[in-house]
């Protein structure tokens, strides 16, 4: 393995730290987990790796993802042979795997399906605009979908806020504004007007919805990498490229339901996204100052 430049060296270790603090608050959040397995493997802390990996597939478990969990605990076996936990986990979830027989295999699709489409991917459908070959974005009318019955079900249909106050409060993206400007967020367009405050929003979507929350004021951006990415596309749909571990890319969002904003970042940099939730205000305070 190459050798890292102390810059790079500090990069992982701020991603050790602040996805160390991540995980501990949520045991299940398999993205942070794998996130800081790879980081550990970059610095070539394999211990902490392989611990790291055995959380991951006990994460699978417990989320009733078991063909994930089996895949993990067979990729640890194959690295660290006779293992004694990871033995022992896998035949424990082989058997309960066994038990369920073809109905769970449905569940582990219904629960993979759930996670990417929390995750990131666009889908067929693609937010108005696209990205040329020259790394070029185009603007245009919103035609795929940018979240809003993601976000009408965990909020009206939770009863947290009306049909009407939703309708009033959701921004108009068909518009991509000048250089320094950033289209509203619906949540904070819901602070602003007094219904519903954010840190209740931003709980609703990191409780039981499973969104990890990161705290920009504290994490330290990639801002060489960050401004790779179209400020169109950022000032647009208000999101913020954080960082890049292997073929991920890690994406602050008030949205973590705009599908059309995953597809077009994905389009441009060939990576995954990986969303995670922050404060609107410190997003478009740092999107006006990149791009």
């Amino acid at each position: 393995m190459p050798s890292l430049t102390p810059s790079e060296e500090a990069q992982y270790l701020d991603t050790i730290s602040m996805f160390e603090v991540i995980t501990q608050e949520e045991s299940t959040d398999v993205q942070s987990l794998d996130i800081l397995k790879e980081a550990y493997l970059k610095l070539e802390r394999h211990e902490e790796a392989l611990k790291t990996s055995k959380k991951i597939a006990k994460a699978y478990a417990d989320l009733g993802q078991l063909s994930n969990a089996l895949f993990e605990y067979e990729s640890i076996l194959q690295q660290n042979p006779g293992d004694k936990e990871a033995e022992e986990a896998l035949a424990a979830i082989e058997s309960q795997a066994s038990d369920f027989g073809a109905a769970d295999d449905e569940d582990d699709a219904d629960a993979a399906g759930s996670g990417v489409d929390m995750i990131s991917v666009g889908g067929p459908d693609l937010g108005g605009g696209a990205v040329d070959s020259a790394g070029t974005f185009s603007g245009g009318k919103v035609l795929g979908d940018d979240g809003r019955n993601g976000m009408r079900k965990v909020f009206v249909d939770s009863g947290k806020i009306s049909e009407q106050e939703f309708d009033a409060c959701w921004p108009d993206f068909d518009e991509t504004p000048a250089k320094g400007k950033v289209n509203n967020s619906f949540i904070q367009n819901l602070a602003d007007k007094q219904i519903l405050p954010l840190e209740d929003s931003m709980a609703l979507m990191c409780g039981k919805n499973r969104f990890a929350y990161v705290p920009l004021d504290n994490y330290e951006i990639d801002a060489e990498m960050a401004r790779t990415y179209p400020g169109e596309i950022c000032r647009r749909w208000s999101v913020l490229p954080i960082d890049k571990m292997s073929k991920s890319i890690l994406v602050a969002t008030s949205n973590p339901y705009n599908k059309a904003a995953a597809k077009q970042l994905e389009e441009f940099s060939k990576s995954r996204v990986i969303w995670y939730v922050a404060a609107p205000e410190e997003i478009n305070k740092i999107v006006t100052k990149y791009y």
